[in-house]
């Protein structure tokens, strides 16, 4: 019976661990730099340009307690096709000029 030895596979393209190590670290570090934790658990998410959510299927976000989404200025809200606003308690609207249809 013939006898196989075993040895290990080592690709030309298969980067060291040093290397891998020091890519985690800078990804991390890009990582690091828009995501921060605070010493509580909150996490803040900032950016000096542009944040893009996209799902290809749901999204949904949900608070614990309140909820506020502001813009300093224009803010559109859109939907394809059905929408629903509801509120359990009363709902305000305001603005210069409200229009509806």
């Amino acid at each position: 019976m013939a006898t196989i030895l075993a040895q290990p596979l080592v690709l030309a393209t298969t980067p060291d661990l040093a290397t891998q190590v020091a890519d985690l670290q800078t990804r991390l570090a890009k990582i690091e730099s828009v995501l921060q934790v605070g010493p509580a658990g909150d996490v803040t998410l900032k950016s000096i340009s542009s944040v893009r959510i996209s799902s290809g299927a749901d999204l949904s976000t949900k608070a614990g307690t309140s909820m506020t989404i502001t813009a300093s200025s224009d803010m559109s809200i859109k939907s394809g096709s059905t929408m629903s606003v509801q509120a359990s308690g009363s709902m305000t609207m305001k603005g210069s000029v409200v229009n509806i249809n």
